[in-house]
């Protein structure tokens, strides 16, 4: 999971603010709940390899969990904690 984290994209993207663009940023994990997604399940890469809102997966394949995965609760409880917020 540490592969997919963007860890330093405010450091990469500091610059934007020299240019006057608006920028948000969060310091949830995308394990937990990937802020960038459309809650829809709707790729925002179409063709390539994507996750889910809460994934259960990397972007290569490899699982996150060891047994249960976050059920239909869960993913509403993290949506309504995380991502409706950001």
């Amino acid at each position: 999971a540490q592969r997919d984290a963007d860890w330093w994209i405010d450091r990469l993207y500091a610059f934007a603010r020299d240019l006057g663009a608006t920028t948000v940023r969060t310091t949830i994990s995308r394990s937990v709940i990937d802020v960038n997604r459309d809650p829809s399940g709707a790729s925002l890469y179409p063709g390539m390899a994507t996750t889910e809102l809460c994934p259960t997966t990397t972007f290569d394949g490899t699982p996150l969990y060891r047994g249960a995965v976050p059920d239909a609760a869960d993913i509403a409880r993290r949506r309504t904690l995380w991502f409706d917020p950001y």
